[in-house]
Order: structure tokens, then sequence, then C-alpha cells
């Protein structure tokens, strides 16, 4: 009977952590800042509330946290969701390196967009990460040397029937391109949440498909300590080549 209350318990800690990490995804966004200081985001839910404000810090290179305004909602290819070619147009040049909304051909971004507007001046374009005012984000610590996101037990299993898949495609001869896979991932930055020793990393990686489907695969994981709890993904589809 002991044992049994022991292991209730631990189900019942186990299912709340993950309910609030779930709280915490909703407010965790990604996206990319313009010289216009227009700011663009998309989701890691479906559930995202998307806030008045936002606070946000770069995803891959140093830089202070700032806050931005909301201002829109961009649906996707929708008319509004060719933001990119009109920021190119703003900032007058060809292209943004490592740019976070890059399609092929300048195509519309199929994501759902949430649009802000930085409270400060940006003087280049660079990647973000955003969070809602209300979510204690801190100590935020860049991973910039090309470190491997190690991959969670869970995901073996999934991991090694995709690979599988992969392989007999290409044997068949119906891959054009070399599919990437989770364990390819590497990771942004990491960072404190609140003060109950939970941490957030963000981590990505591309993927071209078998077929040249090309997509940014990002990926939000949540600790308590050492221990993973839950983890999040969201994509960016840049199109067929």
């Amino acid at each position: 009977m002991y044992k049994l209350l022991v292991l209730i318990f631990l189900g019942i800690n186990t299912l709340a952590a993950k309910e609030n990490t779930d709280e915490i995804a909703k407010n965790i966004v990604l996206g990319e800042v313009f010289s216009s200081k227009n700011a663009y985001f998309i989701a890691f839910s479906k559930e995202t509330k998307w806030e008045d404000s936002l606070h946000f810090h770069g995803l891959n290179s140093l830089s202070e946290i700032l806050t931005a305004k909301k201002k829109n909602i961009i649906l996707p290819c929708s008319e509004n969701s060719y933001f990119l070619s009109k920021e190119k147009s703003k900032a007058k040049v060809s292209y943004f390196v490592g740019a976070f909304f890059s399609t092929i051909m300048d195509e519309c971004v199929e994501e759902e967009v949430a649009q802000y507007y930085a409270n400060q001046k940006i003087k280049e374009a660079y990647n973000i990460f955003g969070w809602a005012p209300t979510l204690d984000v801190k100590n935020i610590s860049l991973k910039n040397n090309d470190q491997l996101r190690p991959v969670p037990q869970t995901e073996m299993a999934k991991m090694k029937a995709e690979k599988l898949q992969a392989a007999k495609d290409n044997k068949e001869d119906e891959c054009t391109t070399e599919p990437q896979f989770v364990d390819s991932a590497k990771i942004f930055l990491e960072f404190d949440i609140g003060n109950k020793g939970l941490k957030g990393r963000l981590s990505g990686y591309f993927n071209p498909g078998c077929a040249g489907h090309l997509s940014d695969i990002y990926i939000l994981d949540i600790f308590k300590g050492k221990d993973l709890i839950k983890s999040y993904q969201t994509f960016h589809y840049q199109g067929g080549i």
C-alpha cells in the first residue's frame, strides 16, 4: 500500500509539473526583429495568447533585453505574410544573413505570425526569442560553440524509425536531399525560469527532408534541475526546392 501511495504521489507531481511547463511553453515565442523596429514571432503552443507586450533577447547573438508592443496577427499566406521582402526594402538590403523567416523565392510565410513593435532602436536584423512579461526569465546563457542537444530517451524510438524510413526511401531513389533528424539539433541558449529550479533550453536544426521540403525545426526543453520534464517543438517552413 505504501509503495502504491508513493507511485500515485509521484504520478500526480509529474502531471502537475507537465501542466506547469505547458503554461510556460504558451509564453515563449521565437522570431526576428528588424531595423524598422518590427518584430515577428511564431509560437510553440497553439494555445498561446499573444500578450499586449513581450520581452525579447537575441536567440543566437548577445543582446540586451528589449520590449515590444503588439501590432497585428498575420495569418498564413495572407497579404501581410510577405513581410520579409518588405523588410528588405526598408533596410535597403538584398538579403538578411540567417533570416528566421526566410522562404524560397520570398514566398509567403505559412505559419501564423504575431507582429510587434520594439521600444528601442534596432541597428540591424537579428533572430530573437521572446516571452510574456508574466514569465520570470533570467540568467540567459548563449551556447555559440555548435554544442549538440542531447537526445532524450523518449525521442530515441521515433528518431530511429525516421532514420530507417529515410534509409529505405534513399535506397529506392526517392530522396533528392539528405534529411536531418533531432540528433542534429544544436543548442542556442539556456535560461532560468523563476526561483524554483526550472530551466529552459532552446535548440534547433535545419531539415530538408527527403524531397527538398525545407524546414527549420525549433525545440524548447524545460527542466527541473537536471531532469527533463517536457519538450516542445515548432517549425518554420521555407518551401520546396
